[in-house]
């Protein structure tokens, strides 16, 4: 199904946000009567300038500009508090901005919060036409994609109960599939894809690449480092409401990163001048095939980490995806605090190792990024291949049927990974 063009998709910006600001009132009466005082004055034409905060507020955003042209997908980072969700609340039209603008062409698709926009008493058929309706969508064209939008949400069972019996993997999984198979011209996501199961989030990054290769706009809001690592070339690092860094990706992340370890330790440094320091040093990435002399499509190998600590560190995990040079494949672990290698490092060097088996690749070179990261908040600690080279392997051996099972083609799957003990 093709987007529905009512704009040149190859002109100007489609999203053209220009010094937003929000500010909120922390004693509810207050809010209330405030809010009731900007409603007279707007309707008299009184309304001046927004500037001068009154008695217990105080921004919740303030001077954010960006502009994003079609096929950008942009990563909003920030500590929970940081204005990543009022940005999207405003863009997404459910909030209005006390100063700035905020300009947005095509259809929008907001995904900001589980259930949004369904109605509890409906059943998950009847909420797909609504949202389609929302999204300026004809029924005829809801009826050719909703078996595909049924398959992509995995819910065919209890697409005709009402949405209030879902549970909220099954609500996120639905509104996404509307959303991704409806074709907006620009799509707000905010965690969303954090309550789906892995399966779930490897078809939504699939269903996200090819929706940006078609021109698609996406702001990306994630606490995810893997994940807005993927989609995002872009981010906006968010503090208090402000800017504090627009660049790539890769540099957002290790802004982000600092931010953190200048809040849990309590700096007196300013967070436009974080310290380089870090507790922790990854020095290299090796990999070695474990059960031949080289590395095949269904073979294992052995991927080891070795790293510095400055200091004792009594709960961390670590992961890595793999690459190919042109980003077509990209397979990524689970780094997450359930997934049962949870480690402790101690002061010192040291190294993590773990053995891949079933090497779901074809022969070709591809390269290591890795990271071990907080259990608990899951801030990554220290990162290897996203700011200076990646390490890199070879797969080898002949492209045949037998091995072509092996195959992935812009893809994410789960690894059978054996995690040892650090070393």
């Amino acid at each position: 199904m093709k987007r529905h063009e009512s704009h040149p998709m190859n002109s100007s910006a489609l999203i053209d946000a220009r010094s937003l600001a929000k500010k909120y009132c922390r004693d509810l009466k207050k809010s209330l009567w405030y809010g009731l005082s900007d409603i007279g004055k707007e309707i008299t034409g009184r309304m001046g300038a927004a500037e001068r905060l009154r008695p217990g507020e105080f921004w919740a955003l303030r001077d954010v500009s960006f502009q994003l042209t079609p096929g950008e997908a942009l990563g909003l980072l920030g500590r929970n508090g940081a204005g990543k969700t009022t940005l999207l609340r405003i863009l997404s039209g459910l909030m209005r901005p006390d100063e700035g603008v905020a300009r947005l062409r095509g259809k929008v698709a907001p995904l900001i919060e589980l259930g949004a926009g369904f109605s509890p008493v409906l059943t998950g058929r009847e909420n797909i036409f609504v949202n389609a309706a929302i999204l300026g969508v004809s029924a005829r064209v809801v009826s050719r994609e909703i078996d595909a939008i049924v398959d992509f949400a995995e819910i065919s069972d209890s697409i005709d109960a009402p949405i209030q019996s879902y549970s909220e993997g099954m609500k996120a999984r639905l509104g996404f599939a509307v959303a991704a198979h409806l074709n907006p011209d620009i799509m707000l996501v905010d965690e969303v894809l954090a309550v789906g199961d892995m399966g779930f989030q490897r078809k939504c990054l699939k269903r996200i690449s090819q929706y940006l290769s078609d021109g698609g706009i996406l702001v990306f809001v994630s606490h995810n480092m893997h994940l807005i690592q993927s989609i995002c070339q872009r981010s906006i690092v968010l503090d208090g409401g402000r800017v504090v860094f627009d660049g790539s990706t890769v540099a957002a992340v290790a802004r982000y990163t600092r931010l953190n370890e200048s809040k849990i330790e309590g700096s007196a440094k300013s967070p436009a001048e974080p310290s380089e320091q870090t507790p922790v040093v990854i020095d290299g990435v090796s990999i070695v095939p474990s059960d031949a002399i080289e590395i095949s499509p269904g073979g294992s190998f052995q991927l080891t980490l070795r790293y510095r600590s400055l200091r004792d560190m009594e709960s961390v995990t670590w992961g890595f995806s793999l690459w190919t040079h042109d980003q077509e494949v990209r397979i990524a672990t689970s780094v997450g605090k359930h997934d049962g290698h949870v480690q402790r490092l101690c002061a010192g060097g040291g190294a993590l190792s773990c053995v891949v088996r079933n090497l779901p690749l074809v022969p070709r070179t591809y390269c290591v990024r890795a990271g071990i990261y907080d259990a608990v908040t899951g801030w990554p600690i220290a990162r290897f291949g996203w700011e200076d080279a990646p390490a890199s392997f070879e797969v080898q051996g002949p492209t045949n049927e037998e091995n072509s099972r092996h195959r992935i083609d812009n893809d994410i799957v789960n690894l059978d990974v054996w995690w040892s003990k650090p070393c």
